[in-house]
């Protein structure tokens, strides 16, 4: 997620069970996401679109459909054929553990179990809508009203929206939801069935919460500013999301492990194969980056069946290959 594959791949011995996974598995060094949004870059590979080059939203009955494609050739995501009916026309027994595409609602004829990250927040014993009008009002309204950045300067904002936090909000929004989803996604790998198994993890996104120092979660935002202005001196837009993303991969070398250690406890790790889909890479040059500069900034490995040894494969694969490449595994 928004972090160039050599920011991983040129600081490996940083996350050894990630490496460890890697030296098992083929290296995809010129795939290419085709997108800087993750609404098209995981829609693509999941649905098989070459060219995800629009999207938007349209209204059906309280439920919101995604059409995602070229600019005169839109298709609802929910109406084409998903990895998940692939395979579950084949047999497959499948479980879904997704955040930000309704993957449970979109193929709910396909999934025996699925686990959607609500987009709410338990605020005061409430939930709040992530895009609820509140949410809204108080996150955009400096945008919306003419000369706001004079007014901010003055501490309007400050003075008489103290009762929202929109920083620890956000924080604790990812926080919680990142501890509700890990936690039902090992739960059910420990304990399921399924042979198909999709985890689209809230981990990499910012902002960060987990401390390498001392191991354990952040408790809120102002100790995460804390933490990154020692570290990271250099406080310009490009460093700051370095260090956000940067700093997520250690949580997820973590997870890579926990992943690894329930496989093979279940002696199933070297007949698994494993896909590691890095979402949409990009490098630290976010302002100055064109669509055809993606090539290559993505992270994708594929684990094998019994795969010994890593081999690195440079031929261009975009997403419509890779979701061939899911379909052509089904045994």
């Amino acid at each position: 997620e928004q972090l160039d594959t050599n920011s991983l791949l040129n600081n490996i011995d940083e996350f050894p069970n990630i490496n460890e996974l890697l030296d098992k598995s083929d290296i995809y060094t010129n795939y290419d996401s085709k997108s800087f949004e993750t609404i098209r870059a995981v829609s693509a590979v999941t649905n098989g679109f070459e060219k995800p080059e629009k999207y938007k939203f349209k209204y059906n009955n309280r439920n919101i459909d995604l059409f995602l494609g070229e600019d005169k050739n839109l298709k609802n995501v929910s109406k084409t054929k998903s990895v998940f009916e692939e395979y579950y026309q084949k047999g497959y027994s499948i479980y879904v553990n997704s955040w930000y595409i309704p993957h449970c609602r979109f193929d709910e004829n396909f999934i025996k179990k699925c686990f959607q990250v609500p987009y709410g927040s338990d605020l005061g014993g409430k939930i709040l809508s992530f895009y609820s009008p509140k949410s809204i009002f108080f996150l955009h309204l400096n945008y919306l009203i003419p000369g706001s950045k004079y007014l901010s300067k003055i501490g309007f904002f400050e003075n008489n929206f103290k009762v929202f936090d929109h920083k620890n909000y956000s924080f604790n929004w990812y926080k919680n939801n990142y501890l509700i989803q890990n936690e039902n996604f090992l739960k059910q790998i420990k304990k399921d069935d399924a042979n198909l198994i999709f985890y689209q993890s809230i981990i990499a996104h910012p902002p960060i919460f987990y401390n390498r120092e001392t191991n354990s979660l952040f408790n809120e935002y102002q100790e995460v500013y804390d933490y990154l202005e020692k570290k990271y001196k250099d406080k310009n837009i490009d460093s700051l999301l370095y260090a956000y993303n940067y700093e997520n991969l250690y949580l997820l070398d973590n997870l890579i492990k926990n992943i690894s250690k329930i496989l093979k406890e279940k002696k199933i790790f070297d007949s698994s194969k494993i896909i590691l889909h890095g979402d949409t890479g990009l490098s630290l040059k976010i302002k100055s980056q064109n669509i055809e500069d993606l090539s290559g900034k993505t992270l994708l490995l594929i684990k094998n069946k019994n795969q010994k040894t890593r081999k690195i494969i440079n031929q261009y694969f975009g997403p419509r290959d890779l979701y061939n490449e899911i379909v052509s595994m089904a045994e």
